[in-house]
C-alpha cells in the first residue's frame, strides 16, 4: 500500500512538472514572436503618403477656388477609400463636407457639399460640377512646400 502511493506521487509529480515545462515553452515562444513582429519595420505604403498629399493639396486652396462659400473651418475635407480611373489615370477622391450630429448617441454624418479628383501624381485636379454632372479641371494646380518639381 505504501509503495502504490509513492509510485502515485511520483507519477503526478513528474506529470505535473512535464506539463508546467511544456507551458512554459509554448507560452514563451508566443511571447517571443508577437515581440519580434510588435518590432518589425514596415514601409510606408505609397498610397497612404498620396492620400495624405492629395488632401494637403486641396486644403491649400482657398473654399473661393474650389467653388465652396463660407471659410475653410466650415468645411472637413476627406479622402476616400476608393481610387477613380479616368482616361487610364488614377485619381484620389477628396470629398469637402460639413459635419453633422444626428443628435442620438453623439453620431455624426457627413453631408458632401462636392468633390474634387486628385491625380496620382499630384499635378490634376478635378473639381465635380453637380449642375452638368462633369469635371472640370482645377487652373493653376500648387505645389506642394514639399514637391520638389
Amino acid at each position: 500500500m505504501f509503495f502504490k502511493r509513492i509510485v502515485i506521487f511520483v507519477l503526478v509529480s513528474v506529470t505535473t512538472v512535464f506539463c508546467f515545462s511544456g507551458c512554459y515553452a509554448i507560452t514563451s515562444d508566443i511571447h517571443s514572436s508577437q515581440s519580434k513582429a510588435n518590432v518589425e519595420i514596415q514601409p510606408y505604403d505609397e498610397d497612404d503618403i498620396n492620400n495624405a498629399n492629395a488632401l494637403s493639396l486641396i486644403k491649400s486652396y482657398t473654399p473661393e477656388e474650389l467653388g465652396l462659400s463660407g471659410s475653410a473651418d466650415d468645411y472637413t475635407f476627406l479622402v476616400s477609400s476608393e481610387k477613380i480611373v479616368i482616361e487610364d489615370e488614377d485619381y484620389f477622391k477628396v470629398v469637402a463636407g460639413r459635419v453633422n450630429e444626428s443628435g442620438k448617441n453623439d453620431i455624426y454624418n457627413i453631408e458632401e457639399i462636392n468633390h474634387y479628383l486628385v491625380s496620382n501624381g499630384l499635378d490634376r485636379i478635378l473639381v465635380y460640377d453637380k449642375e452638368t454632372d462633369n469635371y472640370n479641371a482645377l487652373e493653376n494646380v500648387h505645389k506642394l512646400p514639399n514637391d520638389k518639381q
